[in-house]
């Protein structure tokens, strides 16, 4: 299991994989519900073989990518059938929040963030 932190936006689970000055790398799973142990509400997600685990590890990793210092970024939707997959509008405009949000991480976490050309 992996010690790197991972935080929630919506339906995703993020981790952060590497913060340099200049350049975050994520990788994020959706999560597809949720457990309850005891009094604690714990996320699922969906494996590559159909099933479902508690463990992001485990889980089938929906997108990675980084974002640099300037605003540029490169993505991997992790899909091998098409560029990218969706279920529906709902679905889509879920993956531009995100997307949002990932900016918004790099914004406050690379210290040679330039928000003008990041724009």
């Amino acid at each position: 299991m992996s010690d790197k932190p991972i935080h929630f936006f919506e339906s995703y689970a993020i981790q952060t994989i590497e913060t340099t000055e200049t350049c975050i790398e994520f990788v994020v799973a959706k999560v597809i519900g949720h457990a309850v142990d005891g009094a604690e509400e714990l996320p699922l997600y969906s494996t590559e073989a159909c099933g479902t685990t508690g463990q992001f590890d485990e889980a089938e990793k929906s997108l990675s990518g980084s974002i640099k210092w300037d605003g540029c970024s490169n993505w991997d939707f992790h899909t091998e059938a098409c560029a990218a997959h969706f279920c529906g509008r709902k679905d889509a405009v879920g993956i531009g929040r995100l997307m949002g949000h990932l900016y918004d991480l790099a914004a406050g976490n690379l210290l040679l963030w330039d928000a003008e050309l990041a724009e």
